[in-house]
């Protein structure tokens, strides 16, 4: 028999957050992983969360299956509607509720459209409505469900009235569920009026949970006497029943999914393996080596120079014949020479003078 359940915690609200709805749900996905329920858990729920996590839910649905939805966390109610609001929800008014609210409706119908043979809802979300000062109505709890045929609903108390989140680890009425749902042989009808008796004792009468609708036939978490049971195993059989929570999450990426498995199991088969996976996961996750950024390099490489040359100095002047002076203007020692030499032109005085003292 296909047994599916989704399993919500809501604590971490931006306003009036919570302690134990988280504890509460990874204490219920635990017990009924153990109880070979396939789980969808969810632990604080956003805005964006809703519509995926209940098409996730209902596409595990199977015609014939026992559906089940528990949910801890703030509850609140407007014009006789329930809705469970998110972790992100930012309510200004009655008006923002829907779209930022699971709508239990929505999750009854959810249920009875996949032809289930047997609905139960558990809800522990009957804390005061944190938003109440900003509505126009403040009813405070959940208000009365009009239950399809087929389902069994219990509230963490009765219409109209508000739960107290608990003291403990977990809030009381989550407390005494957890505590009648393993027991063999006990119809689920019996088990519920037991958690009323229990938390009315616990709570001096203060809190009084609710049950309404009604189901065919028997069915009992731990097993009913009429129910088939598969060859090879008993309803009694710890042993199978661990295998089948161990089955369930050992592919798990989720540090509370091996939490719940030690708090069920502490001395477990799967115990040390349960720790080693928590360690795993505890440790920060591995970044890859960063690659340096590259080092800028200047490629330019300026032009060859040419070969260094000497200096370009002006070209000496050959040095020419030597100028008669200033007593001879344009006249050289080797014309005087020639013109003595010749005989023509006879030297003036002042040649021949200028001869005799620059050119002999």
């Amino acid at each position: 028999m296909v047994q599916v359940a989704l399993v919500i915690g809501n604590s971490n609200y931006k306003k009036s957050p919570l302690t134990n709805p988280v504890n509460d749900a990874r204490d219920m996905a635990a017990k009924l992983l153990g109880l070979g329920f396939t789980v969808i858990k969810r632990e604080n729920l956003t805005t964006k969360e809703i519509g995926p996590t209940l098409r996730e839910f209902k596409s595990k649905l199977t015609p014939g299956a026992v559906a089940l939805f528990f949910y801890a966390g703030h509850g609140l109610q407007v014009k006789g509607v329930n809705y469970l609001p998110v972790v992100d929800a930012d309510i200004a008014g009655e008006e923002d509720v829907p779209s930022q609210s699971m709508s239990v409706s929505l999750v009854l119908e959810t249920m009875e459209e996949a032809k289930t043979r047997l609905n139960l809802m558990f809800l522990d979300a009957c804390r005061n409505n944190p938003f109440a000062r900003r509505f126009r109505s403040a009813a405070g709890g959940l208000a009365k469900v009009n239950v399809p045929s087929g389902t069994l609903l219990s509230f963490a108390t009765r219409p109209g009235s508000v739960a107290s989140d608990g003291n403990g680890r977990n809030g009381l009425y989550t407390l005494h569920l957890l505590n009648q749902m393993d027991k063999p042989g006990v119809a689920i009808e019996q088990a519920l009026k037991r958690v009323i008796g229990g938390v009315k004792s616990d709570s001096a009468g203060e809190q009084e949970p609710w049950m309404e609708g009604a189901i065919e036939g028997d069915f009992c978490f731990g097993g009913c006497s009429a129910t088939p049971i598969p060859v090879g195993t008993s309803a009694a059989d710890p042993a199978a029943i661990e295998l089948t929570f161990w089955d369930n999450v050992r592919n798990s990426r989720s540090a509370s999914d091996y939490q719940a498995y030690l708090i069920q199991y502490p001395k477990g088969r799967f115990a040390a393996l349960a720790k080693a996976r928590l360690k795993d996961l505890s440790k920060p996750e591995s970044t890859p080596p960063t690659t340096p950024a590259p080092v800028a390099v200047n490629t330019y490489q300026p032009p060859s120079r040419p070969p260094a040359t000497a200096a370009l100095l002006p070209t000496p002047i050959a040095a020419g014949p030597r100028p008669s002076g200033g007593v001879c203007p344009g006249c050289t020692c080797s014309d005087l020479q020639a013109r003595l030499s010749m005989g023509v032109e006879p030297l003036t005085d002042v040649q021949m003078s200028h001869y005799r003292q620059n050119c002999r």
